[in-house]
């Protein structure tokens, strides 16, 4: 992934969450169907033709298909919003799912990083305490 991609990638999961937590704040009418998919968009841009065998993979074993540690977080954190959509949809197994699937792939990119990310550690800790940290940390 080119740099120019990385940053496309992480502005669209900036807008994404800012999108989101206005749904879920109720300062935007509702628009899970145009959420879906600008999360299905960003994440066909960040993982390419891998994605349907990231998708299928455990948490670890698609960590280790990305390799990347930031792609993987950028994973993580697209997975985290797909869960905060489902939570605000009223679907909290699903929103679970995504949720425990996005938490094992930020563990997985955070110990593949050679120094600590803070950021990363803060979204981690915000989203495992069910606050729900959205887009940034890259």
């Amino acid at each position: 992934m080119t740099v120019r991609q990385k940053d496309i990638v992480l502005r669209a999961i900036e807008q994404i969450a800012a999108m989101l937590r206005a749904v879920v704040l109720g300062e935007r009418p509702a628009a899970a169907d145009t959420l879906r998919h600008e999360i299905e968009e960003a994440t066909s841009a960040l993982l390419g033709p891998m994605e349907p065998f990231a998708r299928s993979l455990d948490a670890e074993s698609a960590a280790n298909l990305l390799h990347d540690p930031e792609r993987i977080f950028a994973y993580a954190q697209l997975l985290a919003l797909e869960a905060a959509l489902e939570d605000s949809s009223g679907d909290v197994s699903q929103a679970e799912l995504f949720r425990s699937r996005a938490m094992g792939l930020a563990r997985a990119a955070e110990a593949r990083v050679s120094s600590p990310r803070p950021e990363w550690s803060a979204w981690l800790k915000d989203w495992s305490e069910g606050e729900g940290g959205g887009g940034g940390g890259g």
